[in-house]
């Protein structure tokens, strides 16, 4: 109510165990991992979909950062890969994978 924009990921809705990976993506709290805001259920075309509401990340992707910045020093790269790794160790805790 903020005014914020927010990404939209929509899934299709089969059974109420889709609503397990909101209810999954909720738990994870690191600054690794965008934070999950909300959800919604609804028809969309004719199928029932669970709309999960994330925080909007801007910028420029990964690729684009590197196709930009062709060599980047050691020290930046392992620091690029720290968090994901962390990021990803928070999800797996998660039983998400």
């Amino acid at each position: 109510a903020d005014g914020s924009l927010i990404a939209l990921k929509f899934v299709e809705r089969r059974s109420s165990r889709d609503d397990r990976e909101y209810t999954n993506l909720k738990k994870i709290n690191h600054p690794s991992v965008v934070k999950v805001l909300g959800h919604a259920t609804g028809k969309y075309g004719g199928l029932e979909k669970l709309a999960i509401g994330m925080e909007l990340v801007n910028g420029e992707s990964y690729d684009e950062y590197l196709q930009r910045n062709v060599k980047i020093d050691w020290q930046e790269a392992a620091e690029d890969f720290r968090q994901l790794i962390t990021g990803m160790q928070a999800v797996h805790e998660q039983v998400l994978i």
